[in-house]
């Protein structure tokens, strides 16, 4: 039984290829989503104390 395993250099230039734009895109992708969370961190930083305005003008309508 031959187990040996052949590879030209056409296929190894195609796989590494292709390996090379999967991770590409994978540590693209990564760094898009780090800058949305980080734009969804401040804008809900921003909108905490909106809301306890809104929480207080609310109340503050329902009393009169």
């Amino acid at each position: 039984m031959d187990t040996t395993f052949k590879l030209d250099l056409k296929t190894l230039v195609v796989i590494i290829t292709f390996a090379t734009g999967l991770a590409g895109v994978y540590y693209s992708f990564q760094s898009r989503l780090e800058a949305v969370e980080e734009d969804v961190s401040a804008l809900e930083q921003r909108m905490n104390p909106l809301e306890k305005k809104v929480n207080r003008l609310n109340r503050k309508g329902k009393s009169k």
